[in-house]
């Protein structure tokens, strides 16, 4: 728990640090020089690959090293339309540089899919990517140690597949981090995800999300669903957060 609690903070300051608009922006702070988001990097270079087809694969980034022991899995959940891996390039690339493997599922073929089909599509491509790594010696995965990052539409989603990993093909998070929530379909007709039963949701996940500081009330409402509906996992694993002021609980 502690290590997944290590992936939030550059993603904790980089919404605080944003938070401002630009005519008026503080100069954000240094990065650590060490410990949870410090650049005390384990490797410099990061491998990237491809699982899959270019419409409904997996990318996949992990240091250059050899590990002594298997690696905490991050999977990472992209927003409705944003496909493209580089548009969350510097956070993946620092997750990878810290010893993680991060999986990128392209749950959404543009212009194609159906945010109705997103969630049995990423468990599928998850499922692939975590079996054809488990031999790898360089991607080494770790099962037991596995984290769900969402943004936007992927934040509903993260929590879907939460929610459905009793079924075997992703492994129980331990961490569920949503940055902005929203897409959330209330009933069939509507576009977006809809969410599953999230009360079967394993008691001891940690969920956190974020909303901004401008713009704020639609993830506000979709973060406090989430986390309502959640409800098996007790209050002091479950806290909000927006961007740039102390509003938490």
């Amino acid at each position: 728990e502690t290590t997944m609690r290590r992936f939030l903070l550059p993603v904790l300051v980089l919404g605080v640090s944003l938070a401002a608009p630009w005519a008026q922006a503080a100069t954000p702070p240094q990065q650590p020089e060490q410990g949870p988001g410090g650049r005390d990097y384990k490797v410099t270079d990061v491998v990237k690959r491809g699982i899959g087809t270019a419409s409904a694969g997996t990318f996949v980034f992990h240091g250059s090293d050899t590990p002594a022991r298997p690696r905490p899995v991050v999977i990472f959940l992209h927003s409705w339309g944003a496909v493209n891996p580089a548009l969350y390039g510097g956070w993946i690339d620092h997750l990878a540089r810290k010893g993680n493997l991060v999986l990128f599922p392209r749950f959404q073929d543009v212009n194609r899919s159906r945010p109705a089909d997103a969630t049995s599509l990423a468990e599928t491509l998850i499922e692939a990517a975590l079996a054809e790594l488990a031999n790898d010696p360089n991607a080494k995965p770790d099962r037991d140690r596995v984290a769900l990052i969402g943004h936007s539409a992927g934040v509903p989603l993260a929590l879907n597949l939460a929610a459905g990993a009793g079924a075997g093909k992703v492994p129980t998070p331990k961490l569920i981090f949503g940055l902005m929530a929203g897409g959330i379909a209330s009933n069939e007709k509507e576009r977006g995800i809809l969410l599953r039963d999230l009360s079967t949701v394993d008691p001891q996940t940690l969920i956190i999300t974020m909303s901004g500081d401008r713009d704020y009330l639609p993830a506000d409402r979709a973060s406090k669903l989430i986390l309502q509906q959640a409800s098996a996992v007790p209050v002091n694993r479950k806290l909000f957060m927006r961007a740039g002021s102390d509003d938490h609980g």
